[in-house]
């Protein structure tokens, strides 16, 4: 199962129930301030990181938050993704 969400938190809460997200980490993909991470759960891995993109001399700098598990990732981001694959 993959599955690519748009940062709304209605949509992004009701897909979480299904693979078994962490609360927390579902709360951090709406918290601008949260820095790059790693963290494990039973199920499955939350991952936070910055894209970085540079289009007429500006430099963009947006979060992209995955969630890993055996059979499924969800990708969250605030931005309109510019590669959608698989």
């Amino acid at each position: 199962m993959a599955a690519l969400l748009s940062a709304h938190k209605r949509r992004t809460l009701d897909a979480h129930r299904s693979p078994g997200l962490h609360p927390l980490s579902i709360e951090d993909c709406f918290d601008d301030d949260q820095v790059p991470k790693i963290e494990d759960y039973h199920k499955n891995t939350f991952i936070l990181f910055n894209a970085f993109s540079y289009a007429d001399s500006k430099l963009s700098i947006d979060e992209v938050d995955l969630f890993i598990g055996e059979n499924f990732l969800v990708s969250v981001t605030h931005s309109e993704p510019l590669i959608v694959c698989c």
